[in-house]
């Protein structure tokens, strides 16, 4: 075996070397061809697209504004969070069309007739103004359609969502700290909080799981997926147990520590309530 270890090292050496030469003359070639498409596209004069003419629409393009969202969405099942956060506030100032989503930067389209934009900068028209069946005024682009939405259902949605988060925060933080202390005292069940505060303590074992999974086995029923799909499965259940004795124990007396507690549990039940309509409550990422 000693003897054959320098011959293997050559055949490895040998190997590696044709294998940067094969690199090399690929790389060659693709810069030869390249530089030849150059010089036959000077050579030949190949004509570029005329720019369209910039005009003054044909339509009211006032009409169109409002505040837009993407439809269909590309994710079904994620419909939701683009509805959330995919929202695009679309503002005819009499010479261009601004579209202004809340998480990136404004584009700003220039009409060229009719009811077609572009992109500034662009030659030809980008963006075609339209109404959906239904009497809703859209925006496409040819890969995607923008279709405008109600700003109160907007506003709706993020109140709903702004008021569940404040409820997670509250069980993490105060009801966390209730609870441990309730344990202390040998009074656990008597804190109606231990279950929402237990799910959503538990949610991080989810995450450990997936930094374990493969990437191809995230739409599989793994264990990462299984755990995720019980947890939020199980948290408005565990937010109902709770708010159940809470309402009795503010019938019976008021103060403001049950106030809290009812203002927080409401408002997350609420927004679990939306997630299950909106079809992410239970999480199952292999449906």
């Amino acid at each position: 075996m000693r003897a054959d270890a320098p011959a293997l090292r050559q055949v490895a050496v040998a190997r590696l070397t044709l294998q940067e030469e094969l690199a090399n003359v690929f790389r060659s070639a693709v810069s030869i061809i390249v530089l030849v498409w150059i010089y036959l596209a000077a050579t030949l004069g190949v004509a570029t697209t005329p720019a369209v003419a910039a005009a003054p629409p044909s339509i009211d393009a006032a009409a169109w504004n409002g505040w837009y969202v993407v439809r269909p969405s590309r994710f079904q099942q994620f419909a939701y969070l683009d509805a959330i956060g995919g929202v695009t506030r679309v503002a005819w100032d009499g010479r261009t069309l601004s579209l202004a989503p809340l998480p990136g930067t404004a584009r700003t389209l220039e009409p060229v007739g009719g009811n077609r934009f572009r992109l500034v900068g662009r030659r030809a028209a980008t963006h075609v103004l339209a109404t959906s069946a239904d009497g809703r005024a859209i925006i496409t682009d040819g890969l995607r359609t923008y279709e405008q939405v109600s700003k109160p259902a907007v506003l709706l949605r993020w109140l709903s969502a702004l008021l569940g988060v404040l409820g997670v925060l509250y069980l993490l933080t105060v009801g966390a700290l209730r609870v441990g202390c309730a344990a202390l005292r040998g009074r656990l069940r008597d804190e109606p909080l231990r279950w929402p505060v237990a799910v959503l303590w538990l949610m991080p074992v989810a995450g450990v799981l997936y930094l374990r999974t493969p990437a191809l086995g995230i739409g599989d029923p793994t264990a990462a997926n299984l755990a995720a799909a019980v947890l939020t499965g199980l948290l408005p259940l565990a937010v109902l147990a709770a708010l159940v004795p809470t309402l009795q124990q503010a019938l019976r007396t008021a103060s403001r520590r049950t106030a809290l507690d009812l203002f927080a549990l409401t408002g997350l039940l609420q927004w679990c309530v939306t997630l299950a309509w909106a079809g992410l409550i239970p999480i199952a990422l292999w449906r």
